[in-house]
């Protein structure tokens, strides 16, 4: 485990419902984020997507 994950993995893949347990600040910071757009959605009729984008750079990836 890394310090830099936002929650650890129970299972490969990571399915939409996975319980959110931060073990650092990036994560709870990430987390606390992502529920307050929600929040916004609801009282304020925001449309928002949240995209958790694993590792859009490295291996595999074209060079520019």
């Amino acid at each position: 485990m890394m310090p830099w994950m936002p929650v650890w993995p129970w299972r490969d893949p990571v399915r939409e419902d996975h319980p959110q347990n931060p073990i650092s600040s990036y994560g709870i910071v990430k987390s606390a984020i992502e529920k307050y757009i929600f929040m916004e959605q609801e009282l304020h009729g925001l449309n928002a997507v949240v995209l958790r984008a694993s590792n859009p750079y490295g291996p595999g990836r074209p060079r520019a």
